[in-house]
């Protein structure tokens, strides 16, 4: 049966819709398999995924309609004219031309092809815009994963809270976004960034209030706040047009903790709201779980302090100890800026503070006694903490308590047992409101451990007493002990001393040398004298250590020194005298006398001794005598003072050792020194002494015949030899004042703080001497002498040290030192010796030059 032209274009129309169905519902069912695959595997179809799909999707609707247009139009050639006589190209608007014939059957199809072939047009191009808008909704979707990956990132979520605003706002397209945080009565907005065209700038801290604005408004209602239309709130920022705000609450556990705020100069379409609604919901999650973490680590913190608090009492039984390192451990649990604690006296109705802490000076002074009342003897009697949150307004009695002058809040907590009550403990701070309910209630905690130190500490202190006596009596035991210990350790300490007055008694004489003013060359002759005296004591210290009581030898005016120990004590006679408005009247009855040989440093120091011991026995003033003079064969200083006097029995115990009158002031050794050196300079001490009226000691010495043959070497008998010298000499004092030295004598002179810096600048041939300290941190004197001597085995050495006279000088010649000079040296000496080690005419016989 043969079909009509008719019944053909309508079964090619229905072949091809039928195969262009087939083709889209192949491409949808790709669609949703790719979509349940991606769902199973925890993810969303990225953006590549979704634009292959939607373009299948068109090209199978393209391809079918195509195949309907080509079906269609070959069944309408057959019908008109041959298909030889169609065009090559095969054009549809050129088909619906050739068609306009007038047969209505045929144009009737075409419109009906035409009207097909622009609604898939029209199709395609809503495909278009639907793949369009899927790439923004894709794009959003990440920024929400992003984001909250972001916050998911970590527990510390403040940090964290500058990024986050920062990629919200440009994510978004959004002029303002801000996290504000609920804090006392206000919405505190420290982070906020606003966005104008591609620039971001973060904003200044806001401070919303509670009353108003659309941030309290979501605060107060616990729901998103949406404006689309004026009035906007003016206290956010608009750095352009605004057109939407929104605010939504930040909520924990049913509790509004902050409010997250945006801002857009365009409307916000729902999508958008929803996304931010999400993110705020993210974004309240993370700061709940950064709140319970920071609890959880203070908690933690707390308990690390309560442990180092209970460990610190159950180790130590010493009160003050316990005391600040209580108040330290508290200060990190409970933020204060002045702590004290304090005992009640009920007797004096007195507190006594026992310990004080600063938050910025630390350990206070203790001592101060302040009247039991006010709130502390509320507290104390009470048995429960006073809290002044507002001192300012405080109505009731007065504070009363030390170190809390700038006091604008102040918790008081009783230390008290079961049986008794024994002071408090008190925390100021210079902020109003500034403790919690959670803070007191830990600080009535931490008492209990302070209490129990405080019972623990009287306990302790009761027995330190009743052993008082026993300890006493083995003073003069120990102190033998520590003699010998002292004489073990005094080899090194002595050292580092010698260094010390080296680098002083070095720079003084440079000084006296420079300076023409009489006045200041007098002041320096004081100081070089002080320096020389310390080196005597030095001395006695290190023949102490080797059981060698020395020679005394050297010329001593008796009247220089009693002048010199006079001008030593100045500061206690007259000075500190009269800080205590006390007058002590100097009389001098000085006159010269012979020469005698002996110690003029040991000398010296008995005199000091007597000149003070003289002072402390006028305690209201009164008048000091020294006076010197001569009887036949011998010389006498003495030193008599107006004050207590002594008894008989008192005089008859004062040269024997350890024992004082002084209390805790003396340690009972003074006297029985200076007897001793008296002695060894074949002298004695008599007394006369009466109770209420005053004592005089008097020393008498015997003159001896003095040979002056020996005359000190000038200037003119020192070498005209210049130089240049190496200096090695880690202690810093004495390396300039021996370079100033040595440079003022017309030397070239090169300094090296250690001896890695010595090697580094030696050069053969450089220099003519290298003098060198023993002991340095990097190596030894020794060490830099043998390798220098390694390198140019002729030069000239010296070794300069504290510990020059325990060196073996045949030991130090073999080891590489021309000569040994003990510190502190004097310049005369070491210049005279410096000049003829250079010259060559100075003896090498190994010995310590002193």
């Amino acid at each position: 049966m043969r079909r009509s032209p008719l019944a053909r274009i309508r079964n090619a129309l229905l072949i091809g819709l039928t195969l262009s169905l087939l083709l889209i519902a192949g491409g949808l069912a790709w669609f949703w398999w790719s979509f349940d695959q991606a769902q199973r595997q925890g993810r969303a179809l990225s953006a590549n995924e979704q634009l292959i799909i939607y373009s299948v999707i068109g090209a199978a609707a393209v391809i079918g309609a195509l195949i309907t247009l080509i079906m269609t139009m070959r069944s309408v050639r057959q019908t008109r004219k041959p298909f030889e006589q169609l065009p090559s190209e095969f054009d549809p608007d050129q088909a619906i031309e050739a068609g306009n014939s007038g047969d209505p059957l045929i144009d009737n199809t075409l419109q009906k092809v035409e009207a097909l072939r622009q609604n898939l047009l029209a199709r395609q191009t809503s495909l278009t815009s639907q793949t369009s808008q899927l790439h923004t909704t894709q794009g959003r979707h990440e920024a929400v994963f992003k984001l909250a990956r972001l916050l998911n990132s970590t527990l510390e979520i403040e940090t964290l809270l500058n990024d986050f605003v920062r990629s919200l706002v440009k994510k978004f397209d959004l002029s303002f976004v801000g996290v504000g945080l609920i804090e006392n009565s206000s919405i505190v907005v420290r982070h906020g960034v606003t966005r104008k065209a591609d620039q971001i700038e973060s904003t200044s801290t806001l401070w919303l209030a509670l009353s108003a604005g659309i941030a309290a408004e979501a605060a107060a209602e616990s729901q998103i706040i949406i404006k689309r239309q004026p009035p906007f709130d003016t206290e956010l920022p608009s750095p352009s047009t605004v057109a939407t705000q929104v605010a939504h609450p930040l909520m924990n556990s049913g509790h509004i903790i902050g409010v997250l705020l945006s801002q857009s100069s365009q409307k916000l379409d729902e999508e958008t709201l929803n996304h931010l609604r999400d993110i705020a919901e993210l974004l309240a999650s993370s700061l709940s779980n950064a709140h319970l973490f920071a609890n959880a680590r203070e908690r933690a913190t707390n308990l690390t302090a309560i442990n180092d608090l209970a460990r610190a009492i159950s180790t130590s039984l010493d009160l003050k100890r316990i005391l600040d390192t209580a108040l330290q451990q508290i200060r990190q649990l409970i933020p204060y800026d002045q702590a004290t604690v304090t005992t009640y006296d009920v007797g004096s109705n007195m507190f006594q503070v026992l310990a004080a802490n600063d938050a910025d000076y630390g350990m206070l002074s203790a001592g101060q006694e302040t009247e039991g009342n006010g709130p502390l003897r509320t507290a104390y009697e009470a048995g429960h903490p006073v809290y002044i949150a507002e001192v300012e307004h405080h109505t009731g009695q007065p504070l009363q308590l030390p170190f809390a002058d700038e006091a604008q809040s102040l918790l008081i907590q009783p230390l008290t047992t079961a049986d008794v009550r024994l002071g408090t403990l008190n925390l100021t701070s210079r902020r109003p409101n500034a403790f919690d309910e959670q803070q007191v209630s830990l600080l009535g905690g931490l008492s209990h451990f302070l209490t129990t130190a405080l019972v623990n500490g009287r306990l302790y202190n009761q027995r330190a007493q009743a052993l008082q006596q026993l300890e006493q009596t083995q003073d003069h035991l120990l102190f033998v002990e520590k003699l010998r210990a002292l004489g073990e350790l005094a080899s090194g300490v002595t050292h580092d001393f010698n260094n010390l007055l080296a680098g002083i008694l070095g720079n003084v004489q440079v000084l006296m040398g420079e300076l023409q003013n009489p006045e200041q060359r007098e002041t320096l002759r004081v100081i070089e004298r002080a320096a020389k005296d310390g080196a005597e004591t030095v001395k006695r210290i290190q023949r102490f250590a080797r059981k060698d009581d020395g020679e005394i030898d050297a010329p001593v005016e008796l009247h220089e020194l009693a002048e010199d120990a006079l001008d030593l004590t100045r500061v206690r006679w007259r000075n500190a005298a009269q800080e205590q408005g006390v007058n002590i009247e100097l009389q001098r009855e000085i006159l010269n006398v012979p020469t005698i040989r002996g110690h003029a440093a040991e000398l010296r120091e008995v005199l000091t001794n007597l000149i003070i011991n003289a002072v402390d026995a006028m305690p209201n003033g009164g008048m000091l005598r020294v006076a010197t003079g001569q009887r036949g064969s011998e010389v006498f200083v003495s030193v008599a003072d107006s004050g207590v006097g002594m008894s008989e029995e008192v005089k008859a115990r004062i040269f024997d050792p350890f024992f004082t009158t002084k209390g805790e002031r003396g340690n009972g050794l003074g006297l029985a020194v200076s007897a001793a050196i008296v002695s060894r300079h074949s002298g004695r001490i008599e007394v006369q002494s009466i109770e209420g009226r005053g004592t005089n000691f008097a020393i008498w010495l015997p003159i001896l015949e003095v040979d002056f043959a020996q005359v000190e070497a000038t200037d003119h008998d020192i070498p005209n030899v210049r130089g240049s010298i190496l200096i090695v000499e880690d202690e810093e004092l004495v390396r300039i004042a021996l370079s100033r030295m040595l440079a003022a004598w017309g030397h070239d002179v090169v300094s090296a703080d250690s001896g890695r810096d010595a090697l580094a600048k030696f050069r053969p041939g450089m220099f003519d001497l290298v003098i060198t300290d023993l002991g340095m941190p990097d190596m030894m004197g020794w060490d830099v002498l043998r390798l220098i001597r390694e390198r140019e085995h002729g030069i000239r050495t010296m070794m300069l040290s504290g510990w020059a006279r325990q060196i073996d000088p045949a030991e130090a010649k073999l080891r590489g030192a021309d000569v040994v000079v003990a510190k502190p040296f004097d310049q005369a000496v070491l210049r005279t010796t410096v000049a003829h080690l250079l010259a060559g005419t100075l003896d090498l016989t190994p010995r310590v030059i002193a």
